[in-house]
């Protein structure tokens, strides 16, 4: 069983290594203002984990420039270990939001973020960490097609779990990007994976509900299913065994970054002993919080003053 496989790595100094995209995310709000903030799926979790408490690592690109040089900083403030980010000569990928309560839609200008190459450092860590996490991006253009996908090799041969974010855009598809059938071929690797909706449409079609595409991941052999319905909660599958958790939000100043601050709590409440039940009342209840604030990164109580507001539910 997926907790039993976990319980079974509690020695590996790393909890997760993080590999993916780093950029800034440039947000107009509702007045016309505009909003500099860090950005990038992995990233945020990884500076999210940092203020839970959480042992993690970032496996990613920057460009070599003052917003490269800008996002180092964030990292470096929130004691994320720069050793694995790689550093490219030319602007940083950046991204373009608009403050919205629902999904944001994003505009990208892609630059830096998919230069992230396979080295001995990247080998050693994967080898001392318990879950090795990566969202779509990475898959979509070389170098670091090859290297996500060495280091999905590398981490099934050394009983590492792999967590997959399917944050799917047409946008970031190129000549290179995997392939649809091959996507689901190396989602039969996964173990855990949290797709939304509409993930779920463009990979298996349009007009489905969310009982339908639960059985597509299933059929796959997926043994954690984290689907995530907005405002209406999440739909779990593990190994089969469904249920579902209403929504914890209650104000919502921007959806920016919610679903990276669910992983977050999810991972620091599986990494601390929770059941998965309570990991997904931990992850909605981060998620709640950066809800209330503009921009994917919100500050955060440590994981244990999460983990108390868990009990007391």
């Amino acid at each position: 069983m997926f907790m039993d496989r976990l319980d079974a790595l509690s020695n590996r100094p790393y909890d997760i290594l993080l590999l993916g995209e780093i950029l800034l995310d440039e947000t107009t709000n509702h007045h016309g203002g505009h909003f500099m903030t860090f950005g990038g799926s992995p990233a945020n979790i990884t500076v999210n984990l940092k203020q839970l408490g959480i042992r993690a690592s970032l496996c990613a690109a920057l460009g070599n420039d003052d917003v490269g040089n800008f996002l180092l900083k964030t990292l470096v403030e929130h004691d994320v270990s720069t050793t694995l980010i790689h550093r490219f000569v030319g602007p940083t990928t950046k991204v373009l939001l608009k403050q919205t309560t629902e999904t944001p839609t994003p505009d990208f200008h892609r630059s830096s973020d998919h230069h992230i190459h396979f080295n001995e450092t990247l080998y050693s860590q994967l080898l001392q960490t318990k879950v090795l996490h990566l969202s779509y991006w990475p898959l979509t253009k070389e170098p670091s097609l090859t290297t996500a996908l060495k280091a999905i090799a590398i981490a099934k041969e050394n009983n590492v779990l792999i967590s997959f974010d399917p944050n799917i855009h047409a946008q970031l598809k190129t000549e290179e990007t995997i392939s649809d059938a091959a996507l689901k071929i190396l989602f039969k690797q996964v173990d855990i994976i949290k797709p939304s909706l509409d993930d779920s449409a463009r990979l298996f079609g349009f007009g489905y509900d969310k009982e339908y595409y639960m059985n597509q991941y299933e059929l796959l052999g997926i043994p954690l299913i984290l689907m995530t319905l907005g405002k209406d909660g999440v739909f779990v599958s593990h190994h089969k065994q469904r249920f579902s958790m209403p929504t914890k939000a209650v104000d919502v100043l921007d959806a920016t970054g919610a679903g990276d601050a669910f992983w977050s709590g999810f991972y620091g409440g599986l990494f601390k002993g929770l059941t998965l039940e309570e990991s997904v009342l931990a992850g909605q209840l981060t998620s709640s919080i950066t809800l209330k604030h503009i921009g994917a990164i919100a500050p955060l109580p440590t994981i244990e003053k999460i983990i108390h507001e868990v009990k007391s539910r």
